[in-house]
């Protein structure tokens, strides 16, 4: 198969991890076919990054944000669904900021430049 590493926890769980992808789902089949009631594989997604916005315009919501961004700033090279907006909030200045989720190679870009 290919595990490059073991880890039992306590709570009786057991941890497998391999070097890519495909060998992964395919030991999630083996699994389900052979334990069908014994034992559920469960492939660990990485959860996005949470990124803040300080300060945001009046007409930027949690709807309407992405496309304003994807439109505003086209040399960034970001597709539908790399941003995902979270939630927007008031501070006691009531200044607007807004919580998004970004993935780790968006993070990256937005941290570097000013958005448009």
């Amino acid at each position: 198969m290919g595990i490059s590493i073991l880890k039992s926890l306590k709570n009786c769980e057991i941890i497998f991890e391999t070097n890519s992808k495909e060998q992964l789902q395919s030991m999630g089949k083996d699994i389900n076919a052979k334990c069908v009631g014994d034992l559920e594989p469960n492939i660990h997604t990485p959860k996005k990054n949470l990124l803040t916005i300080l300060n945001i315009l009046q007409d930027f919501s949690t709807t309407n944000i992405e496309d304003k961004i994807l439109a505003k700033n086209p040399d960034l090279k970001l597709r539908n669904g790399d941003i995902v907006a979270k939630f927007s909030y008031k501070t006691k200045k009531q200044i607007r900021n807004l919580l998004m989720g970004v993935g780790s190679q968006t993070r990256k870009l937005l941290e570097t430049r000013r958005l448009n």
